[in-house]
Order: structure tokens, then sequence, then C-alpha cells
């Protein structure tokens, strides 16, 4: 027979596992709406592997849907470099496509090399008043660098990207640990060192930005 003692510990052990699913539950109640809209020929299982793990690694419930692809605007190609503007991208695209400003956000993915103004390439870029941001598949193949493909590694971090630029689209900045999703990435080996994850400290920014007025819908 347990004693008395071991029998008031589990009842205490019970209590805080509940009260803890209780507080998960919670925080998944404010839904995000993710729309992505692919650019270009981008693989299926990126875009699948987006689709499937980005809702788990974000603080509130999220739903998302892949839209049909949409063609790449041309006012954005730079035929010098054979190279896309990220920011025409997004404006351009983004007109194209309705959200609702408090609950949804539109996510490119493209397979096109991407720069931005005094840059030579960008793995992606979010505009958070706005709302869009873009990913590139490009520089994240090795392939891009003449080596063999990795399907694997190119989802990772892809799914990287993404998570990263749908958080710099709600205002989460930058991170200073090397292993957050939210380091920002120089290079493609900093994005294979980061973890496709939010540290504790981002995940609870951004979960704490949903308690916001910018998000009470009218």
């Amino acid at each position: 027979m347990k004693s008395p003692i071991y029998i008031k510990k589990v009842f205490w052990l019970m209590l805080v596992l509940i009260s803890f699913s209780a507080e998960i539950s919670e925080a998944k109640i404010v839904q995000e709406h993710i729309l992505i809209v692919p650019a270009g020929e981008v693989d299926a299982k990126v875009l699948k592997t987006i689709k499937n793990d980005l809702p788990d690694l974000w603080p509130v419930g999220m739903s998302n849907e892949i839209f049909p692809a949409e063609v790449l605007p041309k006012s954005a190609y730079n035929s010098s470099t054979g190279q896309y503007e990220a920011g025409t991208v997004i404006e351009e695209i983004g007109q194209r496509i309705t959200i609702v400003s408090v609950t949804e956000r539109l996510l490119i993915v493209t397979n096109a090399d991407l720069y931005v103004p005094g840059e030579n390439f960008v793995f992606g870029l979010a505009n958070e008043k706005t709302g869009v941001a873009i990913i590139s598949t490009a520089r994240l193949d090795n392939q891009f660098y003449g080596l063999a493909p990795d399907e694997r590694r190119l989802r990772n971090r892809a799914l990287k990207e993404a998570l990263y630029e749908s958080a710099r689209c709600r205002g989460l900045a930058h991170c200073s640990k090397p292993k957050c999703v939210m380091c920002f990435s120089n290079t493609l080996a900093d994005t294979d060192t980061k973890r496709a994850k939010l540290c504790n400290t981002c995940y609870n920014k951004l979960y704490r930005k949903y308690n916001s007025p910018m998000f009470k819908t009218p």
C-alpha cells in the first residue's frame, strides 16, 4: 500500500500537469493564418514541409494553406545578375492577394535567387507593415554550390527560413543565440548551425505580441 506522502506527491504532480496542459491549450487559442504562395517552380516537398511543420513551431494556434503559384514580377528581375529584387517581389505579389492584417500573413516561397540593394543576396525578406514575407530556396540548395543534392537538408533549411521570416513579419527581432532560428544568417553555415526552433526567450516574446492591442479583432 502506498504511503499518504507518496499519494499526496502524485496528487500534486497531477495538478501541475493538468495546469501545464491548460496553459498550453490556452496558448493555442489565438489563430495565425499563413498563406503559402509558391512563385516559380518550387519543390513540392519543401512546400509540404513548411505547411506541415511550421504550425508546431509557432507559440499560438496557426493554420495555413498553399495557394496557387504566382508569376515572379518582371519588374523585379535584374538581368545583370540573374536575380530578383526581394522587396519588389513582396510588393507586387502582396498586392495581388488580399489578407486580413490582424490574423493573416503571406509567405512567398521561390526558387529564384534574391537580393536587396546593397547586398549580394538574401535568403529572404519580411515586411512587417504589409504582412508579406518571402524566402528563397536557391542558395539553400547544395546544387547551387556544385555539391550533391540533399533533399532532407534543403527542406530543413527552408523550414528555418520560413519560421524566421514569418516571425520577422510579426515584428520579432534578431536573437544573439547562435542556435536560435532568429539569429541572423550571414552564410549558409549560419543557417545550418541554427535549429528549426525559437529559443525560449524569442518564443515568449512572440507569444506576448499576441496579447497586444494590434491583435484585438474589431
